[in-house]
């Protein structure tokens, strides 16, 4: 299987805990913002990008690496296939929609998320969580991009 290299944010070192001066009121926690690729039904103008409506659009992408868009109803990208890089769209999402896109994944057992390292239109290279399949089958589609017609082209 093709290992795809990419780096973990580095996480800063943990502080001892100290309590606020009395004046305060309890710390207020910081919303964290993960970056996502997407690739098909979660794409704009498709039939699961509302799942997506509190996430922010950063742009178009591509990833770095190839891979094998597969698609039988539904997209599906294989990391063992090289065949093409993978084109998509590029999100900040937060920890309660990427929990929502997890379970309509079905993460972990039929699509699992892996750092990824995309291509922005800026050319900026960065890492961004993606979904790959764990069972890809149907037509493969060489492009790397996944659009409305393909699903129709394959009967589904």
């Amino acid at each position: 299987c093709l290992r795809v290299p990419a780096t973990l944010p580095c996480r800063m070192k943990r502080l001892p805990a100290s309590k606020p001066p009395p004046s305060q009121s309890a710390p207020v926690s910081i919303p964290t913002t993960i970056p996502l690729f997407v690739y098909g039904t979660l794409k704009r103008g498709h039939r699961n990008h509302r799942q997506l409506e509190d996430a922010t659009f950063q742009g178009e992408a591509v990833t770095v690496d190839p891979f094998a868009l597969h698609v039988d109803g539904l997209p599906m990208v294989d990391r063992c296939n090289p065949v093409s890089p993978i084109h998509g769209e590029f999100y900040l999402v937060d920890d309660a929609t990427l929990a929502d896109l997890d379970r309509l994944e079905g993460h972990p057992r039929y699509y699992q998320r892996h750092l990824t390292r995309i291509i922005l239109a800026d050319r900026t290279v960065t890492a961004a969580w993606m979904y790959f399949g764990n069972f890809p089958s149907g037509v493969i589609v060489p492009s790397g991009r996944y659009e409305l017609g393909v699903a129709r082209k394959t009967g589904h």
